[in-house]
């Protein structure tokens, strides 16, 4: 088991939520909810520190990967991933930790099931989502 099997696909995929949110952050001005930008930003920089950290760190390595890097990959990955996202979404105060999850989970697994009324919430979260 290489570490390299487990950190760049994780580096990789935490990058790619960051890149997501920091555009979600510029958008939010345009969507009109300028204030909650800097959540969103908190969440990239969240996310994205050790994200880029673990494609710098695995630059060059070899990737071999057995089922048990799969698994764990699989773990770490549907385990952590969505407690970034759920970040801005529990910081703005319109959810609680337990909700702000579950709107991150349903998001990232695209099931569409929703706490809230998308009318009820700021726009740049109905984008999050």
């Amino acid at each position: 088991m290489g570490p390299s099997a487990l950190l760049r696909p994780l580096g990789g995929l935490w990058s790619l939520l960051a890149i997501i949110a920091v555009l979600a952050g510029l958008l939010s001005g345009a969507l009109g909810d300028s204030h909650l930008a800097p959540l969103c930003l908190a969440s990239a920089a969240v996310c994205g520190i050790p994200g880029v950290l673990m494609l710098t760190a695995t630059r060059g390595m070899s990737m071999t990967a057995t089922a048990v890097d799969a698994v764990l990959l699989a773990l770490i990955a549907w385990s952590i991933t969505p407690a970034f996202a759920a970040i801005p979404l529990y910081l703005s105060g319109f959810f609680t930790l337990p909700d702000a999850m579950f709107e991150a989970y349903s998001a990232l697994t695209t099931t569409g099931a929703s706490l809230a009324n998308a009318e009820d919430l700021p726009r740049i979260f109905v984008l999050w989502r």
